[in-house]
């Protein structure tokens, strides 16, 4: 668990590098992709996601900006594609440079008990990532707390670097508590990160103090996110949790 006798500032600046920006929807014009990377060459946040058909695209936009890393989303958003579409498009990623890859989890095998399927589905994509980070993405608005849980667990054995709450595209938002099941679950094995419905400053620091230390924000929300952060805490925003590396 985060020790919560520390204190952490975290500026505008330091806040960038905790955000993946994303610009995930299936009616996305082309206008609108080029103000995306305007905003990304602008702000620099850490990672960048995008729809699966545009990632080489992205990654020849953002090829001479080496601090963002361009995101890629296997099994997006419904995680249930077989196993050997899921490596596919892993190595696919491989040779567009892409950086960084966020799995679906396949939420129904899941919830049917199929720990062994579960498990080597996203071993098949880590071992396909070839030391590239993996973020495994549970849907958790989806399962009851036991779930969430096993799938934490599954996440760290199949050796993955994160555990994520979910996609953006369920109604229902991620909450502070789920980000607590999950950092009571993982520990300090496996990183964490929040994605959801996360539209504002307070709901992204209270989730820094249960845990969470990446987030999957929309590049409007996220753009509002660091703005309010320089201009309510020009000194800096004071969490009580202990510093966490990014």
């Amino acid at each position: 668990m985060i020790s919560e006798d520390k204190e952490l500032k975290s500026y505008s600046d330091e806040l960038r590098k905790l955000i993946d920006c994303s610009l995930l929807r299936n009616d996305v014009t082309l206008k609108e992709r080029e103000e995306f990377v305007g905003v990304l060459k602008k702000e620099r946040f850490i990672c960048a996601f995008v729809m699966p058909s545009d990632v080489a695209w992205l990654a020849e936009e953002m090829k001479d900006y080496n601090d963002v890393n361009i995101g890629c989303a296997v099994g997006f958003p419904t995680g249930a594609e077989p196993t050997q579409i899921k490596v596919a498009q892993t190595r696919y990623y491989h040779t567009i440079n892409g950086d960084e890859v966020d799995l679906v989890l396949n939420i129904g095998w899941l919830k049917s008990g199929m720990e062994r399927e579960v498990l080597d589905d996203v071993k098949a994509v880590v071992d396909a990532s070839e030391g590239k980070p993996v973020k495994v993405i549970l849907e958790v608005t989806r399962l009851n707390e036991s779930e969430i849980r096993k799938g934490c667990e599954l996440v760290v054995q199949a050796g993955a670097d994160y555990v994520k709450t979910g996609t953006g595209f369920m109604r229902e938002p991620t909450t502070v508590e789920h980000i607590r099941i999950m950092k009571d679950t993982v520990g300090d094995d496996i990183k964490i990160k929040a994605a959801g419905g996360i539209r504002d400053l307070d709901t992204m620091v209270s989730m820094i103090n249960a845990g969470a230390t990446r987030f999957g924000i929309s590049w409007q929300s996220a753009v509002q996110i660091v703005n309010d952060a320089a201009q309510k805490y020009p000194e800096g925003i004071q969490m009580d949790c202990a510093t966490f590396e990014i």
